[in-house]
């Protein structure tokens, strides 16, 4: 379908207006917090000068991406919310998929990420660091590598990348015994290596695990849940 020229006007008119008022509860920040509550609709098209049609339009935009919430009655009205990583993902995922992006694009970046934490990490190493690191080899190794830089931009990135690829495999067959063993000892071979002050071989060993991974990945899928990396 063809969208006239009116139509692209009034597309374009409530994109701005959302903006308006994401801009307003940035601005806010961080006084206003998850649950506060905007000024009502009849406000707001009051100050922004805008018809209530086009205000309701403008908040479906900023509704569908997690940062408000609108509830009728009683009681209810415009109430901020959190950004939300699974929106993010699933936004990172549609990207993705509509642009063609492959496993191995999608691994790769991972890797830049969790290899550019770890030469972060490898500046000032504390014993606790890698404490919480041995302590995640079972478990969530890659999330604690990335959240032990303490860079919220890298773990935003981290997470939502690690979610879309996901929501993009949806389900996949599950790691056996041995996979699950051999994937153990490659986050504790990464340890060993950190530990040691051997950073490019730390780097080396990411690199191969995540190879590992990839060729997981592209294995037959099975009806089963994916199993993480």
């Amino acid at each position: 379908m063809v969208k006239t020229r009116e139509e692209d006007k009034i597309h374009g008119s409530r994109g701005v207006i959302a903006q308006q008022i994401l801009e307003y509860i940035l601005s806010q920040q961080p006084h206003l917090r998850e649950g506060d509550a905007l000024p009502s609709q009849a406000q707001l098209c009051r100050q922004l000068h805008v018809s209530p049609g086009l205000l309701r339009e403008a908040l479906s935009i900023l509704e569908t991406r997690g940062v408000i919430a609108i509830s009728p009655g009683r009681g209810g009205g415009i109430r901020v919310r959190q950004p939300s990583l699974a929106v993010m993902a699933r936004d990172l995922a549609l990207l993705l998929r509509w642009n063609g992006s492959t496993l191995r694009e999608m691994v790769q970046a991972r890797l830049a990420i969790e290899a550019a934490c770890l030469r972060i990490m490898a500046q000032e190493l504390r014993p606790s660091t890698l404490t919480t690191l041995e302590e995640a080899c079972g478990d969530d190794f890659h999330h604690e590598l990335v959240a032990s830089v303490h860079n919220t931009v890298l773990l935003h990135m981290f997470e939502s990348l690690r979610q879309a690829l996901n929501d993009m495999l949806g389900k996949r067959r599950c790691m056996n015994r041995a996979e699950r063993q051999d994937r153990i000892l490659a986050h504790r071979m990464i340890c060993l290596a950190l530990s040691e002050g051997r950073l490019e071989l730390a780097e080396r060993r990411l690199r191969t695990h995540l190879e590992a991974y990839l060729q997981y990945l592209q294995k037959e899928p099975m009806p089963e849940e994916l199993t993480e990396v």
